[in-house]
């Protein structure tokens, strides 16, 4: 099980959507950055993609759209027992970042949470 201190301030990872794989959680979210890898996004399934990119706003599906070529894949564990992956544009100064805090637990916020 993963435990908390209250009160430490946490790195934070920012979305711009609540994403439809983001289910009924409630945020900000504490979990643990389990992994942190580059990738292409030509080595992602469409179906994955799919599942990574959704949200609601207004009542509509929409898709954020990934760039071509090398990206960053975070996976997440939230309580212990469910994974939250993401994709994020790849740039070397944040790949760096991520992956310092790959073992630790950080705070997911949403910065609309009004989709």
């Amino acid at each position: 099980m993963i435990g908390f201190v209250a009160d430490e301030k946490l790195p934070q990872v920012r979305f711009s959507h609540k994403y439809m794989k983001f289910g009924v959680y409630e945020f900000p979210l504490r979990c643990r950055l389990l992994l942190v890898l580059r990738i292409n996004k030509n080595e992602l399934s469409q179906t994955f993609i799919d599942y990574d990119t959704k949200y609601l706003i207004n009542g509509e599906y929409k898709h954020y759209p990934l760039p071509e070529g090398n990206l960053i894949l975070l996976l997440f564990a939230v309580g212990g027992s469910k994974l939250i992956p993401t994709v994020r544009r790849f740039y070397q100064r944040k790949f760096d970042y991520y992956k310092k805090l790959e073992g630790k637990t950080v705070e997911l916020v949403v910065e609309n949470e009004q989709d």
